[in-house]
């Protein structure tokens, strides 16, 4: 059931069913989000990222062909120190937090901003094209 032809084809119906086919009416995974991780927890920009993907992979992250990201957390990081807990996690959890947040400080992260429902449909996008998803 996966072929060349339907690989590319099952991107775009994913791509159509977060952000709307005209683009215009994003499906909102707020509540999603809710649901998956605390949003009054102070590390949430770090651990929603991680509940997100093992939400939706039916493997266990750690064996996940996660990009390294090279680059530090945005932000002022003298100020607000990225915290120990996140330092201390395993590396796919600092990397997926990293492609999630992208330019976005970390303490700048909230789930009922107005602009958070893009983020939300950018990353699960993101974890919708990794390889283990399509096992599913």
């Amino acid at each position: 059931w996966i072929t060349t032809n339907s690989m590319p084809l099952r991107s775009t119906i994913i791509d159509q069913l977060l952000a709307g086919a005209s683009r215009n009416d994003p499906l909102d995974l707020v509540p999603m989000a809710a649901e998956l991780y605390d949003p009054d927890d102070p590390h949430a920009a770090f651990f929603l990222p991680t509940a997100i993907a093992e939400h939706f992979l039916a493997v266990d992250l750690e064996n996940v062909d996660i990009p390294v990201i090279s680059e530090e957390f945005a932000g002022n990081i003298e100020q607000s120190p990225i915290p120990d807990v996140v330092l201390s996690s395993p590396a796919h959890v600092q990397n997926l937090a990293k492609i999630f947040l992208g330019s976005t400080p970390w303490y700048e992260w909230y789930l009922y901003d107005t602009r958070a429902n893009e983020r939300l449909i950018a990353f699960t996008q993101h974890v919708l094209k990794y390889p283990e998803y399509q096992l599913m």
